[in-house]
């Protein structure tokens, strides 16, 4: 994406190759910023005037209304698709991680969340809980804005706007993350109960709440590692990606 005015604005390095990674690294991330603030405005957009987005974030909806009448829940215009348009990109993501991306240290960390994240979105899709599927799409991927400047600040010179846009990124995960995405798991857990005509069914529904806590666990493994990332950079001055280091070859 870019690659020769990334050149420019990414940190000096000893060797042109190092230069060209940190570039590789700063459009990806780039790419990814303006992916998730393009998805987190559509979605919001669609969510607002919903009956299932709280006022707490941004809505006038409840998150109790994500369960109501399921599993025969009426369709909400544009939902599905938006749940769709995130399969879509989770498939082409892990691809290329999988297959095409430079291994780093936190790779079986992202396919494991990325095993998840298309199991549950395919899952909620096929079971019809797209309610539950696009309020937790939508917090992960609005989390994410805040993530994907953060990586791709720390690849520039600018400690300044990497350090702003790392306190935002905490702020978020933590109320999108660690406390919204664990109150709809709950929710799920505790209002995706099938009728007795559908009972046998239902073991789909609990595997998928079960990856759901899964994907909490995580996200509450990976706020500690960016507490610790954040507290280092403080007392450093060092604002690297460290989390991402490329694995060496051996």
């Amino acid at each position: 994406m870019g690659l020769p005015w990334l050149m420019i604005v990414c940190k000096d390095e000893e060797t042109i190759e190092k230069k060209r990674d940190r570039a590789h690294r700063a459009g990806a991330n780039l790419y990814k910023l303006i992916f998730y603030t393009i998805t987190s405005i559509y979605g919001y957009i669609i969510l607002k005037d919903s009956p299932i987005l709280p006022w707490y974030l941004g809505g006038s909806g409840n998150l109790d209304n994500i369960f109501t009448g399921m599993p025969y829940q009426e369709k909400i215009p544009y939902h599905l698709e938006y749940c769709l348009i995130q399969l879509g990109y989770f498939i082409e993501d892990f691809t290329h991680h999988l297959f095409f991306k430079e291994r780093t240290s936190d790779f079986w960390e992202m396919i494991l969340h990325h095993c998840l994240t298309l199991t549950l979105l395919s899952g909620m899709i096929l079971q019809n809980i797209v309610r539950v599927g696009i309020v937790i799409s939508w917090l992960h991927t609005f989390s994410d804005v805040t993530t994907a400047s953060t990586r791709f600040f720390s690849q520039t010179p600018q400690k300044n706007a990497t350090i702003v846009s790392f306190t935002l990124c905490i702020i978020f995960w933590i109320l999108c993350r660690n406390y919204c995405i664990p109150l709809v798991t709950y929710g799920s857990i505790m209002g995706n109960v099938y009728p007795p005509e559908l009972a046998e069914w239902q073991n789909a529904t609990d595997i998928l709440n079960f990856f759901l806590l899964c994907l909490c666990l995580m996200h509450v493994y990976w706020l500690t590692l960016f507490l610790n990332m954040y507290i280092g950079g403080i007392v450093s001055g060092i604002t690297d990606d460290k989390q991402r280091g490329v694995l060496k070859k051996k």
